[in-house]
């Protein structure tokens, strides 16, 4: 029996020293550090221990200590004031343990070129095929012919030359029936009812210009048409449009 308590007492004697000195440290970020940037170093242990910051030269020797103090718990903050190397240290009885960081230079302010402010004589180039405006001439393709009420109907302007072909930037196509009679429509181009005043819309005199083989397509329908069919005219083509239930 006096062996067996002999042998726990010594394990016991062993044991303690080792959970006293247990310290869970948390370490700032392993990175590259800017001058005036902070940093803070937590432990918690089960005894006091010695945390510290110290400046070190490019070969590890101590030049200045930065920060220094005995925690039990919490936390030692210091600024990194200047550029170097900086040795993170906790030492727990004869244990070190510790981490370098380094805080360099900010990169410089590239300096940017100063900006002229001359006017630069403004030039066309010879070859610009609408340097001559919008003389052009177009072949325009409303499709399709046939649709369901509330479908799509567009119409597919190539600019074919000389020059250029000017679209207006608000198209507004010409709806009628194939008695020639007006399908009025808001400006937002919705069917207005029987006996509506035609609104007066304020479009842009701004156009597109196409260069000869260009290609634009514009839709051209009508919001609420009835089924029946219709005339639709743009930039002078007429092309006849059946709208299907």
């Amino acid at each position: 029996m006096r062996p067996a308590l002999l042998t726990l007492a010594a394990l016991l004697l062993f044991a303690a020293p080792a959970n006293a000195a247990a310290t869970k440290i948390t370490w700032p970020a392993q990175r590259e550090y800017k001058p005036g940037e902070q940093i803070a170093i937590t432990v918690a242990a089960k005894r006091k221990v010695a945390v510290s910051v110290v400046r070190t030269n490019a070969a590890g020797k101590p030049i200045a200590t930065v920060a220094r103090r005995s925690l039990k718990r919490g936390t030692l903050s210091a600024t990194l004031g200047r550029v170097g190397t900086y040795a993170l240290r906790v030492k727990d009885g004869k244990r070190l343990r510790s981490r370098t960081v380094t805080v360099a230079a900010p990169a410089p302010t590239p300096t940017v070129a100063p900006v002229s402010t001359a006017t630069p004589p403004p030039s066309v180039p010879a070859s610009d095929p609408c340097a001559g405006g919008d003389a052009g001439s177009a072949d325009i393709v409303i499709t399709p012919t046939v649709v369901k009420a509330g479908g799509a109907v567009t119409a597919e302007i190539t600019s074919r030359g000389p020059g250029c072909f000017g679209v207006p930037a608000i198209l507004r196509p010409r709806w009628t029936t194939l008695d020639g009679d007006a399908i009025l429509s808001d400006c937002a181009g919705t069917v207005l009812p029987p006996g509506s005043a035609q609104p007066t819309c304020v479009d842009l005199p701004a156009v597109t210009l196409l260069e000869p083989g260009r290609r634009e397509i514009v839709g051209v329908g009508l919001n609420g048409l009835e089924p029946g069919v219709y005339r639709v005219t743009v930039l002078g083509v007429a092309t006849t449009v059946t709208v299907e239930p």
